[in-house]
């Protein structure tokens, strides 16, 4: 048993360091990573539109649904681009959030400044706020690779403390297995007659 829960916390230390390893990585390679990221999911996207245009093939009797074959070529076609262009793939996930953004903070603007007229006292909060989030759907429009480098950061200081953590929790799984070992005294009853 003891040689079995050595080499699980073996593979379980490799994996953590593995974890530290791929989280510096994705912090110093935002960009390739990202990319990485993109291609990893184009490739799953391809397979959807190929598994819908066989399904399509595959069901000649009922000539096969026109709309599994238009949506299977048009998947697929998405993937293509996104293998081949990964980086406007990022670059225009960043516009689609920065233009919600714009219009949900233009939204919110609209509502501070009528909040304004029914005399709440906070508006204004609410106008700081509007003003801070155009701003940002503004950056994000501007400046296309800003969501992706925020989430590789974020992906990587994940995978680092994940790592670390672990390294932590089998230290102190093997400190307290010592200690135990080490205390293990047998308990006795003993009963006076």
């Amino acid at each position: 048993m003891r040689q079995f829960l050595k080499k699980i916390r073996a593979d379980f230390i490799l994996t953590s360091l593995l974890s530290i390893l791929l989280g510096i990585a994705i912090m110093v390679w935002k960009e390739n990573a990202m990319e990485a990221f993109v291609m990893f999911l184009a490739i799953i996207v391809i397979c959807i539109g190929f598994v819908q245009i066989a399904g399509f093939i595959l069901r000649p009797k009922d000539g096969g649904n026109m709309v599994a074959l238009a949506a299977g070529i048009l998947i697929m076609v998405v993937g293509m681009w996104a293998i081949f262009l990964p980086e406007q793939v990022l670059a225009w996930i960043s516009v689609i959030f920065g233009v919600l953004l714009l219009v949900h903070s233009g939204r919110s603007l609209k509502e501070a400044f009528d909040m304004k007229k029914r005399r709440y006292n906070y508006w204004w909060v609410a106008v700081i706020l509007s003003v801070i989030g155009i701003l940002l759907g503004i950056l994000l429009i501007l400046n296309k690779m800003l969501v992706w480098n925020w989430i590789a950061v974020v992906i990587g200081i994940a995978l680092i403390f994940n790592g670390v953590a672990n390294l932590w929790v089998i230290n102190r799984a093997n400190k307290s297995e010592k200690q135990f070992t080490q205390n293990d005294v047998i308990d006795v009853d003993v009963r006076e007659p």
